[in-house]
C-alpha cells in the first residue's frame, strides 16, 4: 500500500481560530471543557473546510479580475469602439480565449462562494448543537445579521444567479457603454446572448460579484462576534 503525503495548506484561520482560542482560553473549566469536542469532531472538519474556502475565495477574486482587466484594457486603446457601438457591431478580443476564460472564473466565483456559506452554515449549526447546546437555523443567523445592519441579499443573489446563469443557460459576457471617449464602461454577464443588459433579471453586472464578495466577509466579521458573544454567555 501507498503512504500518503499531504500538502500543508495552512489556510485563512481568520475566522474559526479565534473561536476554537476563546474556549480554550475561558475561565470556566466547563467551557475550555466544550472546547475539547473541537478536535476530531465535525467541528474540526467543518472549521478547517471553512478556512480553505475562505482562501480560495480571495484567489478567485483575483482570478476574476486578472481576466476582466486586460478585456477592458483593450477595448479602451481601440480605435473603431465609437463606431462598434453606434452600429451594433460586437467586438473580437486579441484574446479570443479571455471571455471563456473569464465565464469559467465567474461560474467559480459563485460556485464556491455559495459552498462556503454553506459550508459556514453547517459549522455554526455545528458549533450551536454541540458548545450552546441549542439549536440554530439559517434564518436565525440571517435574523442575526439583519439586526446588526449586515445586508444580506447577497445570500439570495448566490443561489439564484447560479441556477438561472450556470444552469438554464450559457452566459454571455458583454460591456455596458456608458462613455466611449474616455471610456467609462462596465463589464455584464448576460444570462443568454439576446439578453437585455439593463434587466437585472437577465444581466449580472460586475458590480454584483463585488457585493457578494464584501457581503460574506462583513457575514464572516459578524457570525464570529454572534460565536464569541455565545460562549461569553456561558460564562
Amino acid at each position: 500500500m501507498a503512504d500518503v503525503l499531504h500538502l500543508a495548506y495552512l489556510p485563512n484561520g481568520s475566522f474559526v481560530l479565534p473561536i476554537i482560542a476563546r474556549l480554550q482560553g475561558s475561565a470556566k473549566p466547563e467551557v475550555r471543557a466544550l472546547g475539547q469536542k473541537w478536535h476530531g469532531s465535525d467541528l474540526s472538519r467543518l472549521g478547517a473546510s471553512l478556512s480553505t474556502k475562505i482562501t480560495m475565495l480571495g484567489l478567485l477574486a483575483r482570478r476574476l479580475y486578472s481576466k476582466l482587466i486586460p478585456l477592458a484594457a483593450e477595448l479602451a486603446r481601440h480605435p473603431d469602439l465609437g463606431e462598434m457601438v453606434k452600429k451594433g457591431y460586437a467586438w473580437v478580443p486579441s484574446q479570443q480565449e479571455l471571455p471563456y476564460e473569464a465565464l469559467l472564473e465567474l461560474d467559480s466565483f459563485v460556485f464556491e462562494f455559495r459552498s462556503a456559506y454553506e459550508i459556514l452554515g453547517k459549522l455554526l449549526r455545528a458549533f450551536s448543537k454541540d458548545i450552546l447546546g441549542k439549536p440554530v437555523g439559517e434564518q436565525d443567523l440571517l435574523k442575526v445579521l439583519e439586526a446588526r445592519g449586515i445586508p444580506t441579499a447577497w445570500a439570495r443573489e448566490l443561489q439564484e444567479r447560479r441556477k438561472f446563469l450556470f444552469h438554464e443557460h450559457a452566459p454571455w459576457l458583454s460591456y455596458r457603454i456608458m462613455r466611449v471617449d474616455p471610456l467609462d464602461a462596465e463589464p455584464v454577464f448576460l444570462a443568454h446572448v439576446d439578453a437585455d443588459p439593463d434587466d437585472l433579471s437577465e444581466a449580472l453586472p460586475v458590480s454584483t460579484p463585488q457585493s457578494i464578495y464584501s457581503g460574506f466577509d462583513s457575514a464572516l466579521k459578524e457570525l464570529q462576534a454572534w460565536a464569541l458573544r455565545e460562549i461569553t454567555a456561558l460564562e
